[in-house]
Protein backbone atom coordinates (compact mmCIF):
# COMPACT_ATOMS: atom_id res chain seq x y z
CA UNK A 1 0.00 0.00 0.00
CA UNK A 2 3.16 2.07 0.60
CA UNK A 3 4.38 2.15 -2.39
CA UNK A 4 0.63 2.79 -4.13
CA UNK A 5 0.26 5.83 -1.91
CA UNK A 6 4.07 7.17 -3.07
CA UNK A 7 3.03 6.77 -6.75
CA UNK A 8 -0.67 8.40 -6.41
CA UNK A 9 1.14 11.31 -4.91
CA UNK A 10 3.95 11.41 -7.47
CA UNK A 11 1.14 11.16 -10.42
CA UNK A 12 -0.82 14.26 -8.25
CA UNK A 13 2.20 16.63 -7.67
CA UNK A 14 1.01 19.08 -9.99
CA UNK A 15 -2.04 19.19 -8.73
CA UNK A 16 -0.85 19.40 -4.68
CA UNK A 17 1.84 22.41 -5.88
CA UNK A 18 -1.81 23.89 -6.67
CA UNK A 19 -3.89 23.03 -4.05
CA UNK A 20 -0.87 24.06 -2.22
CA UNK A 21 -0.78 27.55 -3.35
CA UNK A 22 -4.07 28.09 -2.64
CA UNK A 23 -4.13 26.92 0.84
CA UNK A 24 -1.19 29.87 1.24
CA UNK A 25 -3.27 32.70 -0.21
CA UNK A 26 -6.37 30.99 2.24
CA UNK A 27 -4.41 31.05 5.35
CA UNK A 28 -2.96 34.83 4.54
CA UNK A 29 -6.08 36.17 3.41
CA UNK A 30 -7.33 34.95 7.20
CA UNK A 31 -4.47 35.74 8.67
CA UNK A 32 -3.99 39.34 7.71
CA UNK A 33 -7.83 40.17 8.06
CA UNK A 34 -7.56 38.58 11.65
CA UNK A 35 -4.03 41.72 12.22
CA UNK A 36 -6.70 44.25 10.63
CA UNK A 37 -8.38 45.82 13.57
CA UNK A 38 -10.92 47.37 11.21
CA UNK A 39 -12.18 43.37 10.75
CA UNK A 40 -14.80 42.99 12.67
CA UNK A 41 -15.93 39.85 14.19
CA UNK A 42 -19.04 39.30 11.45
CA UNK A 43 -16.62 40.06 8.71
CA UNK A 44 -14.12 37.64 10.10
CA UNK A 45 -16.36 34.60 10.25
CA UNK A 46 -17.13 35.26 6.37
CA UNK A 47 -13.61 35.69 4.75
CA UNK A 48 -12.69 32.38 6.92
CA UNK A 49 -16.32 30.52 5.70
CA UNK A 50 -15.35 31.76 2.22
CA UNK A 51 -11.38 31.28 2.12
CA UNK A 52 -11.85 27.31 3.66
CA UNK A 53 -14.74 26.34 1.31
CA UNK A 54 -12.91 27.84 -1.96
CA UNK A 55 -9.80 25.44 -1.39
CA UNK A 56 -12.53 22.76 -0.67
CA UNK A 57 -14.50 23.17 -3.77
CA UNK A 58 -11.64 23.77 -5.66
CA UNK A 59 -9.68 20.41 -4.36
CA UNK A 60 -12.93 18.35 -5.73
CA UNK A 61 -12.36 19.27 -9.01
CA UNK A 62 -8.81 18.49 -8.93
CA UNK A 63 -8.95 14.44 -8.23
CA UNK A 64 -8.98 13.72 -11.68
CA UNK A 65 -5.09 13.68 -11.78
CA UNK A 66 -4.99 10.96 -9.45
CA UNK A 67 -7.27 8.91 -12.07
CA UNK A 68 -6.19 9.38 -14.90
CA UNK A 69 -2.65 8.46 -15.28
CA UNK A 70 -4.29 4.95 -14.79
CA UNK A 71 -7.01 4.87 -17.87
CA UNK A 72 -5.50 3.06 -20.22
CA UNK A 73 -5.82 -0.78 -21.16
CA UNK A 74 -2.39 -1.59 -20.19
CA UNK A 75 -2.08 -0.48 -17.06
CA UNK A 76 -6.06 -1.95 -15.91
CA UNK A 77 -4.47 -5.01 -17.05
CA UNK A 78 -1.29 -4.60 -15.05
CA UNK A 79 -3.36 -3.33 -11.79
CA UNK A 80 -5.62 -6.25 -12.35
CA UNK A 81 -3.00 -8.88 -12.58
CA UNK A 82 -0.41 -7.72 -10.03
CA UNK A 83 -0.23 -8.93 -6.31
CA UNK A 84 -1.63 -6.01 -4.69
CA UNK A 85 -4.38 -6.05 -6.80
CA UNK A 86 -7.85 -4.48 -7.98
CA UNK A 87 -8.41 -3.34 -4.26
CA UNK A 88 -5.26 -2.46 -3.02
CA UNK A 89 -5.27 0.17 -6.48
CA UNK A 90 -9.12 1.46 -5.58
CA UNK A 91 -8.07 1.54 -1.71
CA UNK A 92 -5.22 4.12 -1.99
CA UNK A 93 -7.15 5.64 -4.46
CA UNK A 94 -9.31 6.80 -1.82
CA UNK A 95 -6.86 6.99 0.96
CA UNK A 96 -5.00 9.07 -1.20
CA UNK A 97 -8.30 11.49 -1.39
CA UNK A 98 -8.84 11.32 2.24
CA UNK A 99 -5.61 12.09 3.00
CA UNK A 100 -5.14 15.30 1.04
CA UNK A 101 -8.58 16.49 2.26
CA UNK A 102 -7.91 15.68 5.95
CA UNK A 103 -4.34 17.92 5.42
CA UNK A 104 -6.43 20.54 4.31
CA UNK A 105 -8.77 20.31 6.88
CA UNK A 106 -5.39 20.44 9.49
CA UNK A 107 -4.54 23.39 7.92
CA UNK A 108 -7.76 25.20 7.75
CA UNK A 109 -8.06 24.32 11.75
CA UNK A 110 -4.45 26.04 12.26
CA UNK A 111 -5.16 29.14 10.37
CA UNK A 112 -8.53 29.26 11.84
CA UNK A 113 -6.74 28.69 15.77
CA UNK A 114 -4.16 31.24 14.93
CA UNK A 115 -6.72 34.02 13.85
CA UNK A 116 -8.46 33.12 17.65
CA UNK A 117 -5.54 33.84 18.92
CA UNK A 118 -4.14 36.98 17.08
CA UNK A 119 -7.82 38.50 17.45
CA UNK A 120 -8.14 37.49 20.80
CA UNK A 121 -11.95 36.53 20.06
CA UNK A 122 -12.83 33.06 20.39
CA UNK A 123 -16.56 33.88 18.65
CA UNK A 124 -14.88 34.03 15.15
CA UNK A 125 -14.00 30.77 15.16
CA UNK A 126 -15.08 28.82 12.54
CA UNK A 127 -14.59 25.08 13.53
CA UNK A 128 -18.20 24.00 13.37
CA UNK A 129 -18.50 25.34 9.27
CA UNK A 130 -15.29 23.94 8.49
CA UNK A 131 -16.66 20.54 9.67
CA UNK A 132 -19.49 21.16 7.27
CA UNK A 133 -17.87 22.20 4.88
CA UNK A 134 -15.00 19.19 5.07
CA UNK A 135 -18.08 16.50 5.32
CA UNK A 136 -19.63 18.28 2.39
CA UNK A 137 -17.15 17.67 0.29
CA UNK A 138 -16.60 13.88 0.88
CA UNK A 139 -20.00 13.09 0.43
CA UNK A 140 -19.70 14.80 -3.34
CA UNK A 141 -16.34 12.77 -3.72
CA UNK A 142 -18.64 9.74 -2.64
CA UNK A 143 -20.73 10.54 -4.96
CA UNK A 144 -18.99 11.43 -7.73
CA UNK A 145 -15.26 8.85 -7.53
CA UNK A 146 -17.47 5.34 -8.53
CA UNK A 147 -18.22 7.50 -11.88
CA UNK A 148 -14.42 8.16 -12.18
CA UNK A 149 -13.60 4.40 -11.26
CA UNK A 150 -16.25 3.10 -14.22
CA UNK A 151 -16.16 6.21 -16.56
CA UNK A 152 -12.95 7.97 -16.38
CA UNK A 153 -12.01 11.10 -14.50
CA UNK A 154 -13.60 13.20 -17.20
CA UNK A 155 -16.74 11.66 -16.26
CA UNK A 156 -16.33 11.60 -12.59
CA UNK A 157 -15.74 15.48 -12.83
CA UNK A 158 -19.15 15.08 -14.71
CA UNK A 159 -20.92 13.97 -12.40
CA UNK A 160 -19.34 15.98 -9.50
CA UNK A 161 -21.09 19.24 -11.70
CA UNK A 162 -24.08 18.20 -12.21
CA UNK A 163 -24.44 16.90 -8.65
CA UNK A 164 -23.40 20.52 -7.87
CA UNK A 165 -26.25 21.95 -10.27
CA UNK A 166 -29.02 19.41 -8.91
CA UNK A 167 -28.09 21.20 -5.44
CA UNK A 168 -28.12 24.99 -6.73
CA UNK A 169 -31.43 24.38 -8.51
CA UNK A 170 -32.80 23.05 -5.21
CA UNK A 171 -31.17 25.92 -3.45
CA UNK A 172 -32.74 28.01 -6.24
CA UNK A 173 -36.02 26.81 -5.61
CA UNK A 174 -36.19 27.08 -1.76
CA UNK A 175 -35.32 30.91 -2.17
CA UNK A 176 -38.15 31.36 -4.88
CA UNK A 177 -40.44 29.35 -2.83
CA UNK A 178 -39.70 28.81 1.20
CA UNK A 179 -39.15 31.03 4.06
CA UNK A 180 -36.05 32.93 3.64
CA UNK A 181 -37.07 35.19 6.37
CA UNK A 182 -33.77 35.03 8.23
CA UNK A 183 -31.25 35.93 5.29
CA UNK A 184 -33.51 39.27 5.82
CA UNK A 185 -32.89 40.21 8.79
CA UNK A 186 -30.11 42.97 10.29
CA UNK A 187 -27.87 40.67 11.79
CA UNK A 188 -27.63 37.67 9.29
CA UNK A 189 -24.76 35.78 10.82
CA UNK A 190 -26.85 36.18 14.34
CA UNK A 191 -29.88 34.78 12.63
CA UNK A 192 -27.62 31.67 10.89
CA UNK A 193 -26.44 30.95 14.32
CA UNK A 194 -30.27 30.99 15.56
CA UNK A 195 -30.82 28.64 12.90
CA UNK A 196 -28.71 26.38 12.87
CA UNK A 197 -28.65 25.51 16.95
CA UNK A 198 -32.45 24.23 16.41
CA UNK A 199 -32.04 21.10 18.19
CA UNK A 200 -33.24 18.93 14.59
CA UNK A 201 -30.99 21.12 13.17
CA UNK A 202 -28.13 20.18 15.61
CA UNK A 203 -28.53 16.70 15.60
CA UNK A 204 -28.30 16.68 11.72
CA UNK A 205 -24.96 18.64 11.88
CA UNK A 206 -23.99 16.61 14.39
CA UNK A 207 -24.42 13.19 12.33
CA UNK A 208 -23.46 14.13 9.02
CA UNK A 209 -19.91 13.71 9.06
CA UNK A 210 -20.34 10.15 10.30
CA UNK A 211 -23.23 9.95 7.49
CA UNK A 212 -20.49 11.49 5.14
CA UNK A 213 -17.37 9.06 6.26
CA UNK A 214 -20.00 5.88 6.23
CA UNK A 215 -21.05 6.93 2.11
CA UNK A 216 -16.98 7.66 1.77
CA UNK A 217 -16.64 3.76 2.36
CA UNK A 218 -19.31 2.48 0.96
CA UNK A 219 -18.80 4.42 -2.69
CA UNK A 220 -14.86 2.43 -1.86
CA UNK A 221 -16.53 -0.79 -1.63
CA UNK A 222 -19.04 -0.31 -5.02
CA UNK A 223 -15.78 1.39 -6.68
CA UNK A 224 -13.89 -2.38 -6.35
CA UNK A 225 -16.61 -3.99 -7.99
CA UNK A 226 -16.70 -1.73 -10.93
CA UNK A 227 -13.49 -1.28 -11.55
CA UNK A 228 -12.76 -4.54 -13.89
CA UNK A 229 -16.21 -3.26 -15.32
CA UNK A 230 -14.39 -0.37 -16.14
CA UNK A 231 -12.06 -1.24 -18.33
CA UNK A 232 -14.04 -1.42 -21.28
CA UNK A 233 -14.75 2.18 -21.12
CA UNK A 234 -10.18 2.98 -21.15
CA UNK A 235 -8.62 3.49 -24.64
Amino acid sequence: MGGLLYKNFFQYRWELLVIAVLQFIATLTVILAAMSPQTKGDDMVMTSVLMYAMVFFVLGFFESGMFSPDEKRTAMSFIISAPTGAKQHIGSKYLSVLLIYLSVLTCCFLTDAAAVAIKGDATISVTLPLIIIFSGALFLEALSLPFMVYFGSAQGTNAKGTTLLVLCYILGMYILFGDISMFLEDNFLAAVKQFFSQGNIMLMLGIFPYIAMGLYYLSFRISVLLFRKGADNYD
